[in-house]
Parts: C-alpha cells; sequence; structure tokens
C-alpha cells in the first residue's frame, strides 16, 4: 500500500521539509536542525553554511556557541562526516540503546 502524491507534492516536501523554500527565524535555528535530523558536516564552515541557507540572521557564532553550552552533540561518523544534532535527542536514544542489553 503506497501513499498517491502528485510529482510537485512530492518535489516541495523534502524542500519545504528542510527550510529552503521559507527561511526560518532565528530563533527557531534548534528545530531547523531536529527538522533535518541533523546537519552533516566535514568542517565547521560547513555547519554554518547549511544553517544559514535554513535560518534568517543566524549569528555567525551560533554554532560554536551551542556545541559550547552543550544544546548540540558533535559526533564522529564514517567518511570523516561529523555531524551535530540535538543533545537530548541523542541523551534518550542512549538511554533506549542502553535499556535493550
Amino acid at each position: 500500500m503506497g501513499v498517491e502524491a502528485q510529482s510537485s507534492q512530492a518535489t516541495f516536501f523534502p524542500l519545504r521539509r528542510h527550510h529552503l523554500l521559507k527561511p526560518s527565524h532565528n530563533c527557531d535555528a534548534l528545530k531547523v536542525i531536529d527538522d533535518v535530523l541533523g546537519l552533516n558536516a566535514q568542517g565547521a564552515l560547513n555547519y554554518q553554511l547549511s544553517l544559514c541557507a535554513r535560518v534568517r540572521d543566524l549569528s555567525p557564532t551560533f554554532i560554536r556557541e551551542s556545541l559550547d553550552r552543550r544544546a548540540f552533540v558533535r559526533t564522529w561518523m564514517m567518511r570523516n562526516a561529523k555531524p551535530i544534532f540535538d543533545s537530548l535527542k541523542s541523551r534518550l536514544s542512549e538511554v533506549k540503546i542502553a535499556g535493550q542489553h
């Protein structure tokens, strides 16, 4: 059983979900990161560029400050990618995984 959608709906859904059609406000930056399921980058500038495309008037120090106050978690993955995502969800995932052992 599948879902039927017009091609324009299929095209615009990820653009809208990733905040690329209409940038969000600065106060919604954490929600934007959550909506796109984390930012994936191999360098700090790439995080900034990715988020600047999605959030209006983003402070140049937003990512560094968020990492410093632990609002984000930065991990290391394959291909030397270093995604960042919401630290609360990271902790909840760790608890869930630990509970499965």
